[in-house]
């Protein structure tokens, strides 16, 4: 190979490699997440109004990675709220922690009528 050459990399696609084009986004997703899986539940709290933390997410979904799981409903074009949240943990020491939700029916009319829901929402 030329030291002026330069190949795209390769993503694996169901076990063919295809290029990826140099500055290509990758796709987004264009639906839901599958019943049952930890993003499903996850929006369906968020759904129903609740705010949800990392610590949350590990009790109640047993995900050591709400955020992972955040950033991909937002890919399948949710609009997650996070709001950082500062406090003390039990040694005195100030930290930070955010909070997961979704807007509501105030901040959709704040926000000039805009549309909330999941773009793939069934």
């Amino acid at each position: 190979m030329n030291s002026r050459e330069y190949n795209a990399p390769a993503v694996e696609s169901r076990g063919v490699a295809e290029p990826l084009a140099t500055g290509a986004a990758p796709k987004s997703y264009s639906t839901r997440p599958r019943e049952g899986t930890k993003a499903a539940r996850v929006l369906e709290a968020l759904e129903a109004g609740q705010s949800l933390t990392a610590a949350q997410g590990y009790s109640r979904f047993g995900s050591m990675r709400l955020a992972a799981i955040v950033h991909q409903l937002r890919r399948r074009g949710c609009l997650v709220i996070t709001e950082e949240k500062h406090a003390r943990d039990r040694y005195g020491y100030a930290v930070r922690y955010a909070e997961y939700s979704m807007p509501t029916e105030r901040t959709q009319r704040l926000a000039g009528g805009a549309s909330v829901a999941c773009k793939g929402k069934q």
